[in-house]
């Protein structure tokens, strides 16, 4: 890394450590409290996951996604997660960090709402009750 790019770096926010620019550190209080750090995190077991090599959108699907078209990818990614030998690493890990978003330990965003009865930032939409038609 050039100095030009180490002091860019630096500017970021990013550590610099042996020539190597690290990830920012995080500045918000309240996401600080709830994740761990990455370096506390062990992962050993992702490389032993079933979903390794298997395309990232079927666990993790896009924004605005059609009820459907979830309910049929969620089913597939879940289907993978059932036969997966870390099955349980992953869901402990899923519940405990909270992951926010995808298919985890073969719970779904709101597979896991349900167990842990709070919501992590949910981005599909909470059924409402609808008012009996007089």
């Amino acid at each position: 890394m050039t100095r030009t790019e180490t002091a860019a770096a630096s500017m970021a926010g990013a550590s610099v450590s042996g020539g190597l620019a690290l990830l920012p550190e995080r500045r918000s209080a309240r996401n600080a409290a709830r994740i761990p750090a990455i370096a506390d995190l062990r992962l050993g077991w992702q490389e032993q996951a079933r979903c390794q090599g298997a395309d990232a959108r079927l666990f993790f699907g896009p924004e605005k996604e059609r009820t459907r078209d979830r309910e049929a990818r969620e089913g597939e990614a879940k289907q993978i997660c059932a036969s997966c030998p870390v099955l349980r690493e992953c869901r402990a890990h899923a519940l405990g960090t909270p992951e926010l978003f995808g298919v985890w330990g073969g719970l779904s965003e709101a597979d896991r709402e349900l167990a842990t009865g709070s919501s992590f930032g949910r981005r599909i939409p909470r059924p409402r009750a609808v008012a009996a038609l007089r």
